[in-house]
Formats: structure tokens, sequence, C-alpha cells
């Protein structure tokens, strides 16, 4: 009897102990997962950037280059129907936010605005007055216009800072979000925080506002392969280089011909950031060619416009640039701001659509109770686990509570295409 109460006493114990645990990882997994309002890196130098966030859904990319792509506006009459406009970086032309007349005024009625706060105004439309081309340039020397019902007037909206995605026709929309230190949640894909390019400012020969190309150096790329049902995966070919980011080429270099149409991973900065560009993006000779030259410091890849579907890119007016991974579900517009620690937000995955495969139940045998042995060297075994689980769960606790300031890389983790 003096033993069952011991064993009960004890498996008490050890529940409370585990309810610690599972409170504490709760806490702190729910501490870093609440962007806020502003953020000390990356952060806008721009003042003129009106305390608002707009996000402009994107038609996605097609296999065909030729495809039109883009924002969908609005000229006068919505009977009138829509029109694409792309995005061109690095333009030395300006959008003007005036007209002389209303039928050349185009509207972007699907754009989504919102508060640091999380609040929409009201009264929210974004317009511009467009060239000939009907093109969005996104640069210091360009703006969009917007109203609102609480003020009278218009106002404009600088292109810079922004954060772009391209998206893909028929799978997602991608996202064009404006804002000072505003980005597209739902275009983010499981990571905690956008990762830094070096030397990507003016003051480090940063190109990308000029010419919408950058260069970065020892890149780690390979080709994935999916092995057996549980998706574990498995690196092929791998080697490193030197690429360079260009929003305006239309396709991506890969080291070989042969990579094209397969799944590909690019990790940037050691480990920081992983991004992976799927077979269907790449299956097309028009959006994937193999490099002439296998020697990629003196000939870097090129990384277009299917770099730019699997990213998100944010850049500042001063030219610094940062990347995040973008995940590839139709998910609708969602703006929002930068916490103060620099953390971002992401949506949760989605629910599969088939059940999963129930898991097996286990009864108890029929010698269950008896062996008073077998059930006290399990319970000392279990408690010794707890006891070991509940330490390094401490541990973790006061070293997240230590260092509140996120790492300038996030950590590479298991992202899966999707």
């Amino acid at each position: 009897m003096a033993l069952l109460c011991s064993l009960r006493n004890t498996l008490s114990i050890s529940f409370l102990l585990l309810s610690f645990v599972y409170i504490s990882l709760a806490q702190d997994a729910s501490s870093t997962r609440s962007p806020v309002s502003t953020a000390d890196a990356p952060s806008a130098t721009s003042s003129t950037s009106p305390m608002i966030g707009w996000t402009i859904p994107l038609v996605g990319l097609e296999d065909d280059p030729e495809k039109p792509w883009g924002a969908n506006a609005s000229f006068g009459s919505s009977d009138a129907g829509y029109q694409l406009f792309s995005i061109t970086i690095g333009s030395n032309t300006s959008a003007n936010t005036r007209g002389d007349s209303s039928e050349r005024i185009a509207a972007f009625p699907f754009a989504v605005s919102a508060n640091p706060d999380g609040s929409t105004p009201d009264g929210r439309r974004v317009f511009m007055s467009p060239g000939q081309d009907n093109t969005i340039p996104l640069g210091p020397r360009s703006a969009l216009g917007f109203t609102r019902k609480s003020r009278q007037g218009d106002e404009d909206i600088p292109t810079v800072p922004f954060c772009i995605n391209l998206g893909s026709k028929g799978r997602w929309n991608g996202s064009l979000t404006l804002g000072e230190n505003f980005y597209d949640r739902n275009r983010i894909l499981r990571q905690l925080s956008f990762d830094a390019v070096p030397d990507a400012n003016h003051e480090h020969n940063g190109t990308f506002l000029a010419s919408g190309r950058q260069r970065i150096n020892s890149v780690d790329m390979a080709r994935l392969d999916w092995a057996g049902v549980n998706r574990n995966e498995k690196d092929i070919d791998p080697t490193s280089g030197d690429v360079i980011l260009d929003f305006n080429s239309e396709s991506i270099t890969l080291p070989h011909g042969s990579w094209c149409g397969q799944n590909v991973s690019f990790t940037f900065f050691g480990v920081a950031l992983n991004v992976r560009i799927p077979d269907y993006l790449t299956k097309s000779p028009d959006r994937c060619k193999g490099a002439e030259n296998q020697n990629l410091s003196e000939n870097p890849l090129i990384l277009g416009k299917p770099f730019f579907q699997m990213a998100n890119v944010l850049v500042q007016p001063n030219g610094d640039m940062f990347i995040a991974t973008a995940n590839t579900w139709d998910l609708p517009p969602f703006p929002e701001t930068i916490s103060e620690q620099g953390f971002i937000g992401f949506p949760e995955d989605p629910k599969p659509t088939s059940s999963a495969t129930p898991r097996p139940t286990f009864e108890p045998s029929e010698g269950g109770g008896k062996n008073i042995g077998a059930i006290v060297g399990g319970t000392i075994g279990g408690v010794a686990g707890l006891a070991l689980i509940g330490a390094v769960a401490f541990f973790l606790r006061r070293r997240q509570r230590a260092n509140q300031t996120p790492s300038p890389y996030s950590t590479k983790g298991d992202i899966p295409l999707n």
C-alpha cells in the first residue's frame, strides 16, 4: 500500500513538472510571434511616407514571359474592365500622382490598407497617372497617390520602401507592399525576421534601386530530392558561387541545364536564409537556362524573376535590402508592420484537404497493474526524463530572456516546398 501511495505521489509530481514545461515553452513561442509596430532593423529613413501600409495584390507570372502580369488597375468607370500594370525597378522615369483628366487616372481597386495598429483607414483609394507603358516604377523619384475621407485632398505614397513578391498565376497572388516598415504577412513562410543582404546600401556600392540588380557572394546551391513518403530531403550536386539578383531578367540561370525543371535550393549568408524554387517554376526554357561558364566567381549566376516568385524582397530608401522566404499558399493580402525587435509574423500552414492517417490505439496488456517492478522502473525513468526536459526548458528560457534582440540571421529550418 505504501508503495502504491509513493507511486501516486511520484506521478503527481511528474504531471506538475510536465505542465510547467509545456506552459514555459508555450509562453516563449507566443512571445516570438507577435509583431507590433516599427522595427529597429530593418527601419525606413523616409519621413514623407504616410503611416499607412498598402498591399497591392499582383497577378503572378506564367511560363511565357510575354503573358501580362502585375497589378489590376481600372480607368474611369469600372465597366471598362481592368488592365495589368507590371513592376519595374531601376528606371529613371517617375510616376506622377496627378492627371489632367479622370480617364487617365489608373486606380488600384484591390489595394488593401492598414494602420500600424492594425486598423483599416476609411475611404482608401490608390491611384496614379501612368505613362504610355502602363508600369509601376519603383524608385526614389516615383510615388503613387491615395485619398481618404478623413482628410482633404490627395496624399502621396512613396514607392520606396517597398516589399515585393511576384507570385505565380493560378497558384498564388504576388504582392507589392508600400509604407514604412510594412510587409505582406500572408506571403511569409515560417520565418521570424528578414535577412539583410550585405553591402547593399548606397555607401557600399549597392545597385538594386538604381538598376534592379544586386550581387551576392558565396551562395550555396543544390538540387533537392524528396526521398520516401516522409519527404526527407537530400541535396544532389551541391555547389557554391556568386549570384546576381536581377529583377528585370525574365529567367534564372542554374549551374547546369539539367537542373531546370527540378527543385532547387539556394542558401544565403551561411545557413541564415534558404530559398527553394520548385520544379514547375523552372520547367519552361523561357524561364530557366544552364550556365555557359562553370566559374561562378567570374560569371555569377543570374537569379531573375523566378527567384522573386519564391522570395519577399524588402528595399529601403538608402538601398538596404532584406529577404524572407515566400510561401505558395493562395491567401489574401495582409499588410502588417515589423515589430520593434525586428520580428515578422507568418500565416499558419493550411490544413490538408485529405484526412490524416489515424494513429493506432494501444490497449493495455492483460497483466497490467500486477507487475509492480515494471511500473516502478517505468515511473522512475519517466520522472528522470521529465526532469531532464525541465532542465533543458529552463535553460532555454533563461537564454531567450537574456537576449531579447533577434539574431540578424534567422536559422535555416525545415521548409518544404508547398
